[in-house]
């Protein structure tokens, strides 16, 4: 059941970053989002998989 829901989140957590962080990205330096991601995964965080999905959603709406 928790991985049902994981998958039933991650798309509910695409579309509302995209729309959270759409504007941002003419302000935003990508390479900025590219090394925090890098960062997070680094260091293992739980963050870590929320931007990487925050990041696809972004760039699949570029």
């Amino acid at each position: 059941m928790a991985l049902y829901l994981e998958h039933a989140i991650v798309p509910i957590l695409d579309l509302y970053t995209t729309i959270q962080w759409e504007s941002w990205l003419s302000t935003w330096n990508v390479q900025w989002w590219l090394y925090l991601i890098c960062t997070q995964l680094s260091t293992g965080g739980i963050m870590a998989i929320y931007l990487q999905h925050a990041m696809a959603a972004i760039l699949y709406y570029m």
